[in-house]
């Protein structure tokens, strides 16, 4: 399963864990995921807008998905995170509410 993040401007872009767990085709089919969208590897979560420190007070500002190696090496991807061109309210409008828990996992 591919995990959907929503992520914040700043140094720290999420806390706890990812939105929703799909997998890739329904990523694709539903989020308009591309494999030209690759940002970065699994070593490191991508941030944006780093010395924005407003962070969670702003609210989400991106999604991401992130691919681990298994999941890529399937649909031959890349494993990694792949940046959504739609904004996190346009995510939860298409999926519904993001799961109860989001606590790391």
């Amino acid at each position: 399963m591919a995990q959907i993040w929503l992520v914040y401007d700043g140094p720290q872009p999420a806390n706890g864990g990812p939105a929703y767990r799909l997998p890739v085709g329904e990523c694709v089919d539903k989020l308009d995921v591309f494999k030209s969208r690759y940002c970065s590897g699994l070593s490191e979560f991508p941030k944006f807008e780093e010395t924005n420190l407003l962070g969670p007070l702003a609210g989400y500002r991106h999604t991401v998905m992130r691919l681990a190696k298994d999941e890529a090496a399937a649909c031959g991807w890349k494993a990694g995170y792949y940046r959504l061109a739609l904004e996190p309210r346009e995510v939860i409008s298409r999926l519904g509410e993001p799961e109860v828990s989001r606590e790391a996992s």
